[in-house]
């Protein structure tokens, strides 16, 4: 996801109509599943610390179990480095986490990178599919 407002992330996936968050995350914890809530870090959704440190606090307040964020990529799998948060910002992200001990929250950087190559998610799209392949929204 782009960010937890509907509008807002369906305007990030060009679609017209994204589904509540709070029914997603009723129907997963109703079917005794845990959610891995995934955030794609840009300058049009979530850019800065403080934004960050907002969004995870809403998608927490929300029920979200955990969450993974990250700059958003290029196909090529490269970082664009002009919509994404500068560095300083995720450090501040980072510096956020530590904190507040947040041990469900992953920020995933280019350091990271071996971590999220390992293909050990599977991530649900807005489309339908189901994939474990990188996400280049």
């Amino acid at each position: 996801m782009h960010h937890p407002d509907e509008k807002k992330n369906a305007k990030a996936y060009g679609i017209k109509e994204y589904p509540s968050l709070d029914i997603i995350i009723s129907r997963i914890h109703y079917a005794g599943l845990l959610l891995l809530a995934n955030l794609v870090l840009s300058r049009e959704t979530i850019y800065t610390a403080h934004n960050f440190s907002h969004v995870v606090t809403t998608l927490l307040d929300k029920g979200v179990d955990a969450i993974s964020a990250w700059p958003k990529r290029t196909p090529d799998d490269k970082i664009d480095h002009s919509i994404t948060p500068l560095e300083s910002e995720m450090d501040a992200m980072t510096s956020w986490i530590k904190k507040n001990n947040l041990d469900m929250i992953r920020l995933l950087r280019e350091k990271d990178k071996k971590v999220y190559r390992t293909g050990q998610k599977l991530t649900l799209f807005p489309d339908g599919t189901l994939s474990n392949t990188w996400c280049h929204q």
